[in-house]
C-alpha cells in the first residue's frame, strides 16, 4: 500500500505535529545537500521564493503558498529529485494551515511571529549561497525545531483548555 496523508486527517493539532516531525527528518538532510551541491541555477528559485514570502508578508498576507515554495525549492536545489517530489507529494500539508500558524494574537503579532519565521528563512538561503552544509543544517533543523515546539505549545493548551 502507498504512503498517504489523508487531506482530511489533518485537521487536529496532532497531525501537524506528525507532519512536522517527518519534515524535520526530510528538509534538514535536504538543506545541507543543497548548499553542498549549490550552483547558481539551483539558487534562484530559492531566492525568488524567499523574496515571495517577503513581499506576500509585506502585503499582510500569511504567505503560505509562498513558504511551500520555499521549501520546494530547497529541496530541488538538493541535486535529488526525490526530495522535492516527496514534497510535493505532501503537498499542502507540508506548511500547517493558516488558523494553526497564526492562530492566536492580533495582526501585529502575526506578521511579527511571519517576520520571526522570514528570518530563519534567510539563515538557511544564506547558508546555501555560502555553500555551508553544515550551517544549512542547522539553520533549518532551527527554523522547523522551533515550529514544531510552537505548535507542542499550542497543543498543550487546547488540551488544557
Amino acid at each position: 500500500m502507498p504512503f498517504r496523508i489523508d487531506p482530511d486527517g489533518l485537521s487536529s493539532i496532532g497531525d501537524v505535529l506528525e507532519v512536522m516531525e517527518l519534515r524535520l527528518a526530510i528538509e534538514v538532510e535536504a538543506a545541507a545537500l543543497a548548499a553542498e551541491r549549490i550552483t547558481s541555477e539551483r539558487l534562484v528559485p530559492t531566492g525568488r521564493a524567499l523574496g515571495a514570502i517577503e513581499a506576500a508578508i509585506a502585503r499582510g498576507e500569511g504567505a503560505i503558498n509562498e513558504d511551500f515554495a520555499f521549501h520546494r525549492a530547497i529541496a530541488a536545489a538538493s541535486g535529488n529529485p526525490r526530495f522535492a517530489e516527496l514534497l510535493e507529494f505532501l503537498g499542502g500539508h507540508v506548511i500547517p494551515p493558516q488558523s494553526m500558524r497564526v492562530s492566536v494574537g492580533t495582526p501585529p503579532a502575526q506578521r511579527q511571529y511571519l517576520i520571526g519565521i522570514q528570518k530563519k528563512h534567510g539563515r538557511i538561503y544564506e547558508a546555501m549561497r555560502a555553500g555551508q552544509p553544515a550551517e544549512a543544517r542547522k539553520a533549518m533543523r532551527t527554523h522547523l525545531t522551533r515550529s514544531l515546539q510552537r505548535y507542542r505549545r499550542l497543543a498543550e493548551g487546547r488540551l488544557r483548555g
